[in-house]
């Protein structure tokens, strides 16, 4: 895994070449609303890229992480499928209510049924290089998004260009990334990582929250400010050495919200056994988005070296498609 993380700044590179090869063929005119479906690694980019690109996007954005579409979707709707491998059931499931809704489709995926369905069904589909593990895939179908989103004019076309400077900031970046993650490793070992950030980060934060599920195999959980102020932070009344909080930041937060997390930390602080700040570093928002994934992929990485276990190991997801083979609707 340690070589896959690594390769996160090339595998920007990549993507953005096949994002600036890419032609539409569909008609897109008329679309009033966008539903972008996924799960897991191969959803993660829905969820980064709604949070992130909220306040320039010019038509609603929904995630969708199930096996049905809202009653609203209709020819007015376009549907990005997103699966990596191309074979995730409840994207599956997705795509065959939309194309009976006749949204308009996009796939984004390496193969796989979906790429048999644009086949059929004659919709645009952007085909990803395939072979990694969803979760290590993530600048391909992310990129892909970024680019789909800027040739249909819903963002600025601007957001391609930065890829260039991001892929060799992070190159510059590594080795303090690693140092900083390694040590924080270490002393989130053996305890229960509670992430926490400005709304806006939320995407970030899940992200984080899922590598740690998955490549440490550790429990997580995150939550938000302002919204954690009117319930979680309640919560906190027992000390427990065993919970590390983790607040993510980029400098760029809500004056407001940012009071809110200084008073977060002062309430939590007697009753955890470490609180750690992640701050973004970069020139935009993009690219301090860019680090905090960059920074979370080695952070989990180096707390399975530390566990001593496998990060590409996900047994328990492969059994239980496995079991799902053998039951039928």
């Amino acid at each position: 895994m340690k070589k896959l993380v690594e390769n996160f700044p090339n595998n920007i590179l990549e993507s953005l070449q096949i994002a600036n090869q890419v032609e539409l063929n569909g008609n897109f005119e008329g679309i009033e609303n966008i539903v972008i479906t996924g799960l897991g690694g191969s959803g993660i980019g829905g969820t980064i890229f709604s949070k992130l690109f909220e306040n320039e996007l010019k038509l609603p954005v929904i995630i969708n992480k199930g096996y049905f579409l809202p009653e609203f979707v209709s020819s007015k709707t376009l549907l990005v499928a997103c699966s990596y491998s191309g074979n995730t059931e409840e994207t599956m499931s997705a795509l065959n209510i939309a194309l009976k809704k006749r949204a308009k489709v996009i796939g984004i995926t390496s193969g796989g049924k979906l790429k048999e369905a644009a086949v059929q069904n004659n919709f645009d589909c952007i085909e990803i290089p395939g072979g990694l593990p969803p979760r290590a895939a993530f600048a391909y179908p992310f990129v892909q998004l970024i680019g789909l989103f800027a040739k249909l004019g819903l963002i600025a076309e601007q957001h391609l260009k930065e890829l260039p400077e991001i892929a060799s900031f992070l190159k510059a970046q590594k080795q303090q990334i690693c140092e900083e993650a390694e040590i924080m490793a270490k002393q989130l070992y053996n305890t229960l990582p509670i992430i926490y950030a400005e709304d806006t980060l939320e995407g970030l934060a899940v992200r984080l929250r899922q590598q740690i599920n998955e490549n440490a195999k550790m429990l997580a959980w995150h939550h938000v400010v302002p919204e954690l102020n009117h319930n979680e932070i309640v919560g906190w009344r027992s000390k427990n050495e065993k919970y590390s909080i983790i607040f993510l930041q980029t400098g760029d937060e809500y004056s407001r919200n940012q009071h809110r997390l200084n008073y977060v930390e002062g309430v939590t602080k007697p009753y955890c056994g470490n609180i750690f700040h992640v701050f973004a570093k970069g020139n935009s928002q993009l690219q301090k988005a860019f680090y905090l994934i960059y920074f979370g992929d080695w952070l989990s990485v180096f707390l399975a070296e530390v566990k001593q276990i496998d990060p590409v190991e996900v047994r328990v997801i492969e059994n239980l498609k496995e079991k799902l083979k053998d039951i039928e609707d």
